[in-house]
């Protein structure tokens, strides 16, 4: 039996977590996003990204980050600002376990308590069926450029319950 999820603590960022968040995301995105892209889109994705992103993206601009960490070590992040889930990614090792969705619960806990309700969202390609389960809805395909390569996404959003 496998007790990933149920040995994982969830809580908030700290300024420690980045490097491993920042780890976490590269691996997810070259192991699992990076199946439906073609490399040279992979690395304009990850051009530039850095620990202190995460610090910047919280302190300036207002994101709330969630970690799952299990002894220690972070396995996984999620965050969410206003009412749009902005990140969402678990270490490729331990996907399929439940700790997205875990995640991704407390995300949207987080926000209710805050006045808020995550309605919106930019899903990877590969991640577009695990947000219909949580009741999302295709919108419209669309994308974000960087490094003059378009990184494609899906639109998606849900009604407030």
């Amino acid at each position: 039996m496998d007790t990933t999820r149920d040995t994982a603590e969830i809580r908030r960022m700290r300024d420690a977590d980045t490097v491993a968040m920042h780890e976490v995301h590269t691996k997810a995105v070259r192991r699992v996003c990076a199946r439906l892209l073609d490399s040279d889109i992979v690395d304009a994705w990850l051009c530039g990204r850095t620990p202190a992103g995460y610090l910047a993206a919280a302190e300036q601009g207002g994101e709330r980050f969630w970690v799952a960490a299990n002894e220690e070590q972070v396995i996984g992040f999620a965050s969410w600002r206003r009412e749009e889930l902005l990140s969402l990614f678990i270490d490729p090792d331990i996907q399929g376990r439940g700790l997205g969705r875990l995640l991704f619960a407390v995300c949207e806990n987080d926000a209710i308590e805050n006045g808020n309700a995550i309605l919106r969202l930019n899903s990877t390609l590969n991640a577009r069926t695990f947000y219909a389960a949580l009741g999302f809805q295709e919108i419209r395909e669309g994308y974000t450029e960087k490094r003059n390569k378009r990184i494609p996404h899906v639109e998606m959003s849900r009604q407030q319950s």
